[in-house]
């Protein structure tokens, strides 16, 4: 066994029996201590991180969590991010890209961190007992068996293992809504105490209003469901706005707006962040994540940390990211207010410092 990996097989127990315990295992000083222990690791371990961190810090000392470099999202694109021998991390997430060359991989020893840090958020979130009920969870998205390095299936199919009941299944196949089948299952749950999760991307969910919308058809869900929306549209549908989207999803399934939930997560990341809609009971874009993940806004061309209510680019610390990295600076724009944070958009190409810039100045 090599030091690397010991070092890193002594912070995974550590990560997963603090997580056992919840969040009172992760307030104040437990963070800003296994924060900066895995910062000590990984910039040790990971040459593609200890580059960045080389190329953008002041070198001064790094006595918080916040003083921590992140590294660009877009460097898994180009490299292999890794704070593992090759050997003991075969597997894998593909992120998204209309070529090979644009798409970036994130490797893992195995996905039991990510398995782990997947049902607490969950759960909480989408207001559902991760323990005492099963559901019908109905994902329109491709199976793992048909996208198998896709971490949104791989979520989604955990999740059925966890809680989903026999009505559970996946309703999108090469790019094609299978509505006959869905619509039989959520016929099949009609009028009994089983609830439904209905989690689809973006382009899924808008595929399904317009079949629904054509055939003159609605599905009335049971009492108690949700509408997880994830992933996006990436072009793939007509984009509509959340103000109309999710009010014509509450009308076709019969359900709160406040029961619909937004996901916010990417392939670079092991954890999850969700809407606050169903915890405050009205909709609202607002999210939060796990107490072992912080988002904070910054400058997009200094990196500086900016004050609540300022729009910057979005900087995740997420501590599930064992073998990989922990402090990934995002190109997603959006705004923090204490514990949450709410995703804008994008930003415009050139307006920030990246990836590239950053390894440019080390060479």
């Amino acid at each position: 066994m090599t030091n690397r990996f010991k070092r890193y097989s002594e912070l995974k127990a550590e990560f997963l029996e603090r997580t056992a315990c919840g969040a009172e295992a992760w307030s104040g000083n437990d963070f800003e201590s296994f924060a900066l222990r895995v910062f000590d690791f990984q910039l040790n371990a990971n040459d593609v991180y200890r580059n960045c961190c080389l190329a953008i810090h002041n070198g001064a000392e790094i006595a918080s969590w916040r003083d921590i470099p992140h590294l660009p999202t877009s460097a898994f694109k180009r490299s292999r991010v890794l704070s593992l021998p090759e050997e003991v991390a075969p597997h894998y997430f593909q992120t998204s890209g209309t070529t090979e060359a644009q798409s970036g991989r994130h490797y893992f020893e195995s996905f039991s961190l990510y398995e782990a840090a997947l049902g607490g958020a969950f759960g909480k979130y989408m207001g559902l007992s991760m323990s005492d009920e099963k559901f019908a969870l109905l994902m329109l998205m491709p199976s793992p068996d048909e996208a198998p390095r896709s971490s949104l299936s791989h979520m989604m199919e955990t999740l059925r293992g966890e809680i989903g009941n026999d009505t559970s299944g996946f309703f999108m196949s090469a790019g094609r809504l299978d509505f006959e089948s869905l619509v039989q299952s959520i016929e099949a749950v009609a009028g009994s105490q089983s609830r439904v999760i209905v989690a689809g991307t973006g382009f899924g969910l808008v595929h399904l209003l317009d079949e629904l919308d054509k055939q003159n058809f609605s599905l009335a869900l049971p009492a108690g469901s949700r509408i997880m929306e994830t992933g996006g549209f990436k072009g793939r549908s007509r984009e509509i706005p959340r103000k109309i989207f999710y009010p014509q999803l509450a009308a076709a399934f019969n359900i709160p707006l406040h029961c619909i939930v937004n996901e916010y997560g990417m392939t670079e990341l092991s954890s999850q962040f969700y809407d606050v809609s169903i915890i405050e009971g009205q909709s609202s874009e607002w999210k939060e994540g796990p107490p072992w993940a912080k988002v904070r806004a910054v400058n997009p061309m200094t990196g500086s940390p900016l004050p609540d209510g300022e729009q910057g680019l979005l900087r995740i610390t997420d501590l599930a990211n064992l073998a990989s990295v922990c402090f990934l600076q995002t190109e997603d724009v959006g705004v923090c207010e204490g514990n949450r944070f709410k995703v804008l958009g994008r930003i415009a190409r050139g307006c920030s410092i990246g990836a590239e810039d950053m390894l440019r100045r080390r060479s």
